[in-house]
């Protein structure tokens, strides 16, 4: 065990070190560092969000064609590019590639048949569970291991990577799996080591800050098209990953050992906020009637018991209230129940001890404050039903989106890269869309005097009816975006390209802003890890719809997006309960109110 002395010694050297730039109350840092946290998440995060450009890539380069053999075969058909010879006698190495290095058959098309685009689907859709699934590992894993040692990590994984994806040739495309899947755990370590520090530096500008790098995040799939384009002007592929990884290498070891402080730094600073935060919080209640004393929220644990005498011995109102170590964290799961007080229980004391109040909570298999009571309440999972049904839906998107284009353009090359090229410049718009999400959710803090009148459960009301407003629109877009997908006609991508961007970006800005709102803080990085996670589990499903559309539906994606159409309208029961949840908890507040002052044996009564 480290002694607090030894802990005080580490902290006063590591601040020692950290000279100029690890000072928090400096603008010089606070501003290096978001530009490197932009420029890391654009360049490093979720670039397989980008998948459509890259499909074209390995396309071009034959990946997976001795699949299409025997689909060549069935349906009588001749390789483009072959000039009439029969499949058995093709082979990759006599085909024409014109294009300075761009793998195209000499008639402009592209290679492929439903099988090798099932395969690369394949890939995509168990990148996206990787890079779902690790983030809650990872956040438990920078945890306890701190930023720094989790980027050394990511970095080595996404480095290695990223080099390993340039030596992937015809004959070893099946390790585009381990590659990819590396590429997207390497991310993830390296986003929410990000995501961490910013969360703890911007202590006034939080949620901004943390909205632009969601949409950087989002953004980060232009890294793919930038590799496509460089790709399509006759650059070798090799080249263009090895200079990515240079790159990357420079950001990741710069960030890391010059930007990043030490874990134990990143303590001091959450403590010393927490102090300011608490010295904010503390103020004296005013409670009409006999004088009340009043503790300060920073004591020791211990029990609280006031006794007010009205000049009878006999009945005397006892006041219990329980203080925690330091502060008591309010819990808005333990008071879901109607007419359950968890701040205050009041009883009379009579010769025969009768409560004037009981408390009405239900029985539970969970006990008050657990993470498990969070998680099976009902709006966690409308809330999963909600994330999940969206995501889904997403992820077919764009695993789809290089096979749609080409039947929509009867498999004209040109066309199909036109409109990749088109999807990969409007997802960049992402960065556009996320800071207006943090103005929306920074609203309620706009007013910080208005708040610091208001109860715990009053201001945890207001900040998820405000969650309300953010989820309708979200669902009203992706209902018209699933509508869109109806049609086809390839002059409806433009719209459907801009509902996606805005779509992606409000979900998961919703998704995290929401958990801020309706559950405890200490709860939030467990909550929100574990909603990723599952919804990276339900994403697999994406692939099952993917051979669905190519094989019972021969290709043709109405009937399977009109599924995904109703999931997502399912999804509405999500803001309809929450706007019913917040009816239920404004009554039972007003109701808690209007009991809270009662008269006493002799008529007086007595407010708080």
């Amino acid at each position: 065990m480290i002694s607090l002395k030894q802990q005080n010694t580490k902290i006063t050297k590591d601040m020692a070190l950290m000279k100029p730039f690890y000072d928090i109350y400096s603008k010089t840092y606070l501003a290096t560092f978001f530009c490197f946290a932009l420029l890391e998440t654009l360049l490093c995060s979720g670039i397989t969000y980008g998948w459509a450009s890259i499909v074209v890539i390995f396309k071009e380069q034959y990946f997976y064609m001795d699949l299409c053999v025997d689909w060549y075969r069935d349906h009588n058909k001749t390789f483009p590019g072959s000039g009439g010879k029969s499949v058995e006698s093709l082979s990759l190495e006599n085909m024409t590639i014109v294009g300075g290095g761009a793998g195209y058959f000499n008639d402009g098309k592209l290679p492929g048949c439903p099988i090798q685009d099932a395969r690369l689907n394949l890939i995509f859709t168990v990148s996206l569970f990787c890079l779902c699934g690790v983030k809650f590992p990872a956040g438990v894993f920078i945890d306890r291991c701190g930023p720094r040692i989790a980027r050394l990590v990511g970095g080595i994984m996404y480095i290695i990577a990223c080099v390993g994806l340039g030596f992937v040739a015809v004959g070893y495309e099946n390790l585009l799996f381990p590659v990819f899947a590396m590429i997207c755990m390497g991310g993830s370590l390296l986003v929410v080591s990000v995501y961490q520090v910013a969360n703890i530096i911007y202590r006034e500008s939080r949620s901004k800050v943390m909205c632009i790098l969601h949409g950087a995040f989002d953004s980060s799939a232009v890294v793919l098209l930038v590799f496509k384009l460089i790709y399509e002007r006759g650059v070798n592929f090799q080249y263009v990953m090895f200079g990515y990884a240079i790159i990357c290498l420079i950001i990741i070891v710069i960030g890391s050992f010059v930007l990043i402080p030490p874990l134990s730094v990143l303590f001091h600073w959450v403590d010393e906020e927490n102090e300011i935060n608490q010295g904010r919080s503390e103020r004296v209640k005013s409670i009409s009637g006999p004088d009340f004393v009043v503790k300060s929220l920073t004591s020791q644990r211990e029990y609280t018991n006031v006794s007010v005498n009205y000049g009878s011995n006999e009945n005397s109102l006892e006041v219990k209230k329980n203080l925690y170590d330091e502060v008591e964290e309010y819990n808005p799961m333990d008071s879901d129940d109607d007419d359950y007080d968890d701040d205050v229980i009041v009883t009379e004391k009579t010769n025969d001890e009768l409560p004037l109040v009981k408390s009405m909570m239900k029985s539970s298999k969970f006990p008050r404050g657990s993470v498990l009571r969070s998680i099976f309440s009902l709006l966690y999972m409308f809330e999963l039903v909600f994330l999940l049904t969206f995501q889904l839906k997403l992820w077919y998107f764009v695993g789809s989106l290089a096979d749609f284009l080409e039947r929509l353009s009867l498999n004209k090359t040109n066309i199909v890269s036109e409109y990749i090229n088109l999807f990969g410049y409007i997802q960049f718009g992402g960065l556009l869309v996320t800071p207006i999400i943090g103005f929306v959710f920074d609203k309620s803090r706009l007013s910080s005097e208005k708040d610091a009148l208001l109860t715990p459960a009053e201001r945890r009301l207001q900040r998820l009816k405000e969650c309300i407003m953010p989820f309708v629109i979200t669902n009203v877009l992706c209902i018209v975006f699933c509508i869109l997908s109806l049609v086809e006609d390839v002059r409806i991508q433009v719209p459907s390209y801009i509902l996606y961007t805005t779509v992606r970006g409000f979900l998961y800005a919703n998704h995290g802003a929401f958990m801020g709102c309706a559950f405890p803080a200490s709860q939030f990085g467990t909550l929100y890890g574990l909603g990723i996670f599952v919804g990276g589990t339900f994403g697999i499903l994406q692939y099952a719809l993917f051979e669905f559309t190519a094989g019972p539906l021969n290709g043709n994606p109405f009937w399977t997006n009109m599924i995904l159409l109703i999931l997502v309208c399912i999804g509405n029961i999500h803001p309809l309960y929450l706007w019913w949840y917040c009816r239920k908890e404004n009554k039972r507040i007003h109701r808690k109110k209007s009991c809270i002052s009662k008269p006493v044996s002799n008529g007086k009564s007595i407010n708080y």
